[in-house]
């Protein structure tokens, strides 16, 4: 049984918001081939993803929205115990 944990994105560190529209991607280090996921925040509420304990990935924003500039790259290592946010900002 592979465990997951809850993980929130959000795209705007500095209004402390999740800001719609924003479309991102995310995969498995190091195999982006192979587990790639895009996706979107649909609205202010943000979006949840569901990722593997243990596991490290890569987020990236591919969208931006009018008014922001591009996020920069996110490496993290998914922790039961740890932070369940990934904060996309520049």
């Amino acid at each position: 049984v592979r465990r997951q944990r809850q993980m929130c994105i959000e795209t705007d560190s500095a209004s402390n918001r999740y800001i719609a529209g924003s479309g991102f991607a995310y995969y498995e280090a190091p195999n982006k081939n192979d587990t790639l996921k895009v996706d979107k925040i649909p609205s202010s509420e943000g979006k949840v993803v569901y990722l593997e304990i243990g596991k490290s990935y890569v987020f990236y924003e591919r969208i931006v929205p009018d008014g922001y500039e591009k996020a920069k790259t996110v490496r993290i290592t998914v922790e039961e115990n740890g932070s369940n946010e990934i904060v996309l900002s520049n």
